[in-house]
């Protein structure tokens, strides 16, 4: 469907487009939300995911829509209830010291078992990886990082969108 039949014949105000791209074991993906009265893009999404990020994809696209609309609320980050207490456990061994990380990945692992779709269980994961990375200077944990965590090109309020 293009712009201007999402504003005549849904009454749209605004349109999320996106497109997907597998690049080797990631998927690329990209959204706009596009201002149909001006045809200027108020929001975007463009990252490169993991397979297993593929399912915090609704929460990336729910926070393009909502910072679209400047929207006070944002769509929250969520653990499921039966993953949460090893979540809040791994959480406070990341507070309590630098040196905390192998048990905090351990109980990191047992949550996103639980709960793979959780954000803020996968942000936990980076910053585990990060504190074992300064802790034993090992590259590996920066890896991890970079290969669990999806690479986002944020676009700039106002910016062109492409007409269809």
């Amino acid at each position: 469907m293009n712009l201007d039949n999402a504003a005549g014949r849904l009454g749209a105000t605004h349109v999320l487009a996106g497109a997907i791209r597998k690049q080797g074991d990631r998927v690329h993906v990209e959204a706009t939300v596009t201002d149909l009265a001006t045809r200027l893009a108020s929001g975007g999404f463009s990252g490169d995911l993991a397979t297993a990020q593929l399912s915090t994809l609704p929460v990336s696209l729910a926070g393009v829509v909502t910072s679209s609309f400047h929207l006070s609320t944002v769509v929250p980050a969520r653990v499921a209830a039966e993953a949460l207490p090893l979540y809040l456990r791994a959480v406070a061994l990341l507070r309590r010291d630098n040196s905390s990380y192998q048990p905090t990945l351990r109980l990191l692992e047992e949550a996103s078992k639980l709960d793979s779709s959780s954000p803020l269980i996968q942000a936990s994961f980076a910053e585990a990886w990060l504190q074992a990375f300064r802790a034993s200077r090992d590259a590996r944990w920066l890896r991890l990082a970079e290969e669990r965590q999806p690479v986002r090109k944020p676009r700039r309020h106002g910016q062109l969108a492409q007409r269809n």
